[in-house]
């Protein structure tokens, strides 16, 4: 057996990844597919709120000849410690995630209201697309009345449909029909698989995501709490060489604390 913490384990024991579910706990019924809650808009009525989730249809894809499907190069792919060397999909992620409005009263039982617009296009495989979006984010209510969504987002040559490329933000007058303001060409914060050296970036290189924005009271300024890692890849193994720049690859040491999850703050403020 092994021995470890205030216990010992016999051989052939099985190790318990998770916490048993309380008794009593409920699944939610009416979500299709969910990988998770990305904002809570205001309620259609006094007794109901509307949440903004992430519908995510694993393997959806199956090869890269299939229309919407990602097509990127698997040597594109290995810089960033993604990617197989084989067919049908390279690496490539075959995911199809959509957000989409739901509406509960308890939050238990949920009434699906379909698709949003405008926040990207899941099925646009070019470099700079918003593809995927994290199902972790930040809906706030602007000085204006109008709605405000501070998202994390990717691509296809992230070879992840976690959507972890770029932190953005997008408006609505509804919840329903977006308009990305501050997307891949001019994000809040952004990934640099180039790998810079200094720090804080060092700590979001690879991944950046979760962004949950509190604003001041003089509703224009707020802070943002996001986290990130040092690579795209978590927790690769030591001595991996990574990274897209050739003359400034990233080798992977072994006491690289950075290359897991980091929380940071930013403070933002309006233009």
């Amino acid at each position: 057996g092994c021995a470890g913490g205030t216990g010992t384990a016999a051989a052939g024991a099985a190790a318990t990844a998770y916490a048993v579910v309380p008794d009593g706990a409920q699944a939610t019924t009416g979500l299709l597919a969910p990988d998770g809650i990305l904002g809570v808009l205001p309620g259609r009525d006094d007794r109901s709120v509307t949440v903004l989730y992430v519908e995510k249809q694993k393997d959806y894809f199956t090869s890269t000849s299939q229309p919407g499907a990602c097509d990127v190069p698997y040597a594109t792919l290995a810089a960033i410690g993604e990617g197989k060397n084989k067919a049908p999909l390279y690496g490539n992620n075959e995911d199809l995630a959509t957000v989409r409005t739901a509406t509960t009263a308890d939050g238990i039982h949920f009434t699906d209201h379909g698709p949003v617009t405008g926040l990207g296009d899941n099925t646009d495989a070019s470099a700079t697309a918003t593809r995927f979006v994290s199902p972790s984010g930040t809906v706030v209510r602007n000085p204006d009345g109008t709605l405000g969504l501070f998202y994390g987002a990717g691509n296809c040559y992230d070879g992840d449909s976690d959507g972890f490329h770029y932190i953005g933000y997008a408006t609505s007058t509804d919840g329903v029909t977006w308009k990305i303001v501050n997307g891949f060409t001019n994000p809040l914060l952004s990934v640099d698989t180039a790998f810079p050296q200094t720090s804080p970036e060092l700590y979001y290189s690879g991944r950046i995501y979760g962004p949950q924005v509190v604003l001041g009271k003089d509703g224009k300024t707020a802070t943002m709490v996001f986290a990130g890692y040092r690579t795209p890849k978590p927790l690769p193994k030591p001595g991996t060489v990574l990274g897209t720049d050739p003359n400034a690859p990233y080798t992977v040491g072994a006491g690289d604390l950075a290359t897991y999850r980091t929380i940071l703050t930013v403070p933002l403020t309006t233009k």
